[in-house]
């Protein structure tokens, strides 16, 4: 669920000279009490975040991999406590992994879905107590592990970092193994994390010559695949009547995971316990 708006007024800083920056903005803050202010480049921002606060910042870094790593922990050093969205021309598993690493909010690279980096702005703009949700853990190009807070909109924010790593897969096999990798991190963390703050989940992210594997594990005590009720695998004469049983236990709307996951990635492995699993996609 989106945090509530309040009637506080707030604050985002534009770094960059692309036209679409500034519409993204302006869709964001909609129903927001919001200044914005805009530069056109780093060295400006820098000079901008030492003199003002900011809830967030949307940042385009278009440079060499080695200015935009300096970039980004100029920017992080200026304002560790504004919420910096990244957007770049092209991504790699490196620029990706220094952005986590550097605690930015989010990361997108072009060409991206407009409603996506709107979403995430104000999600930005809206959110308390997010530092340190996305905690780093291990990082090469090819084996990620990271911990997450059992908190919802952490999981949003995984998936797009995971996103923008490349990988040799077609744009829409890449949003199945997104929508995948999503619902299993929400059932983590709402079933197996009881939404607990203090809960983390752990996620692997391997990719082998042939496969892109993903593995997740919950603070949970696990489930029993026949006992739930809540979910649609468990109701194939009638796939909505664990919609009722949701409402009743007061979950979100939902309950359709497994069931979308097994047709998104070619395999769906669980262990014995129900508290880890694994997602498999082919490459070939």
């Amino acid at each position: 669920m989106p945090p509530v708006p309040s009637r506080r007024t707030y604050s985002l800083l534009i770094i960059g000279r692309a036209p679409d920056l500034q519409s993204i903005a302006a869709t964001a803050i909609r129903g927001l009490t919001c200044e914005v202010d805009a530069v056109s480049t780093v060295d400006d921002g820098l000079v901008r975040l030492k003199e003002t606060p900011y809830d967030a910042i949307l940042a385009e870094l278009d440079e060499q991999e080695t200015v935009y790593l300096s970039c980004l922990h100029s920017i992080r050093k200026a304002r560790p406590d504004s919420r910096l969205i990244l957007i770049v021309d092209h991504s790699t598993s490196n620029t990706v992994i220094q952005a986590i690493r550097e605690d930015a909010f989010s990361y997108f690279s072009r060409p991206f879905d407009a409603d996506l980096v709107v979403a995430m702005v104000r999600q930005a703009l809206l959110v308390r107590g997010w530092e340190f949700d996305i905690e780093l853990i291990s990082a090469e190009p090819n084996y990620v592990t990271i911990k997450l807070r059992c908190a919802l909109d952490t999981a949003d924010r995984l998936v797009q970092f995971c996103r923008e790593m490349p990988i040799d897969l077609s744009a829409e096999d890449k949003q199945e193994v997104a929508d995948a990798f999503r619902e299993m991190l929400l059932n983590a963390i709402e079933h197996g994390g009881k939404l607990n703050p203090e809960g983390w989940v752990t996620v692997a992210r391997v990719r082998t010559q042939r496969t892109l594997v993903y593995y997740v594990q919950d603070p949970g005590d696990g489930f029993k695949r026949g006992e739930l009720a809540h979910a649609a695998t468990q109701n194939s004469v009638d796939p909505t009547a664990h919609i009722e049983r949701r409402i009743d236990q007061g979950m979100r709307p939902g309950g359709f995971g497994i069931l979308i996951t097994s047709h998104l990635v070619d395999e769906v492995i669980y262990n014995e316990a129900g508290n880890e699993v694994i997602l498999i996609k082919h490459l070939d």
